[in-house]
């Protein structure tokens, strides 16, 4: 949970990264012996995070081109700040300071402001996520080349 409030963004309440890199900074990530990555424990803890309504995330699909789930974005909710013991009044003033709002003012996740603000996240989470599928693919087509380089000289 403190890795979720490290990385969240308090304008909008989602995390910077994904559900994978947090796992790597929590220490949640394991590997196997032949060398794979596992992010299943942090995967357990979303899932009963979202069980008790601290976080919205959804389930992450399997992608078959990985042979893995694509990772999962998380949004936390009022609920979050209560089991971490931190009064909502305190985060609604700390997010319309963001905002440039009034301070009493109350901003709900629906807000209009907050669209604009969770495309951009949704874009450039998309991106890294394209980069890094992109960068694994070129990888393995290196890996195969090498292979077949010394299997034909």
């Amino acid at each position: 949970m403190l890795a979720i409030l490290d990385d969240l963004d308090l304008r909008d309440w989602q995390t910077i990264h994904n559900l994978e890199t947090l796992a790597e900074r929590a220490g949640l990530a394991t590997r196997s012996d032949a060398g794979h990555k596992s992010i299943s424990r942090a995967s357990r803890g979303c899932d009963r995070l979202s069980w008790l309504n601290a976080i919205i995330s959804e389930k992450a699909p399997f992608n078959p081109y990985d042979a893995r789930c694509a990772c999962k974005h998380i949004e936390v909710t009022e609920d979050f700040f209560a089991i971490l013991g931190i009064p909502l009044k305190q985060v609604y003033r700390e997010r319309a300071r963001l905002l440039k709002a009034d301070q009493n003012e109350i901003i709900s996740s629906g807000d209009v402001r907050l669209i604009a603000i969770r495309v951009e996240n949704w874009t450039r989470k998309a991106a890294a996520g394209l980069a890094r599928m992109k960068a694994r693919r070129d990888a393995a087509r290196q890996r195969k080349q090498e292979y077949y380089s010394l299997t034909f000289a």
